[in-house]
């Protein structure tokens, strides 16, 4: 759907009826490109991992403290322009000593950077979920 801008609005909105249209169109585009995640393992630590999908869980070895863990991930979707959302899961995991440090694109591949900061606890069945925007 394109870009509605608030001084076309009357353009668009003619009649009470087009809003619900418009709902419509905007939902189905987004479910054409969110689909059910992909659930992968990367199975050797820092070994890119292919996963052609606009979003997944990637399930990835034990982080031990203090480290910076790399997931290069190979993507057919990923432009050099993409825009990327990432978070990172764990079973031992505390919000404020994990960090997703940066994500980085280019055509064909994408790489996710992420801190455990921890002095004293280990990421236990660590996974990142990521969204691929455009």
């Amino acid at each position: 759907m394109a870009f509605i801008d608030i001084f076309n609005f009357k353009k668009y909105f003619a009649t009470d009826s087009d809003s619900q249209v418009a709902r419509v169109g905007h939902v189905n585009q987004l479910a054409r490109r969110v689909t059910e995640p992909t659930v992968m393992t990367q199975e050797t630590p820092s070994e890119p991992i292919t996963c052609n999908a606009y979003c997944a869980k990637i399930n990835i070895p034990q982080i031990s403290t203090e480290t910076v863990y790399t997931l290069e991930i190979n993507n057919s979707l990923v432009k050099a322009d993409s825009l990327v959302f990432a978070s990172v899961g764990s079973s031992t995991m505390t919000i404020d000593w994990v960090v997703t440090s940066s994500i980085s694109c280019g055509d064909g591949f994408m790489t996710i950077t992420i801190v455990n900061s921890s002095t004293d606890i280990d990421l236990n069945n660590p996974f990142v979920n990521f969204l691929i925007i455009k």
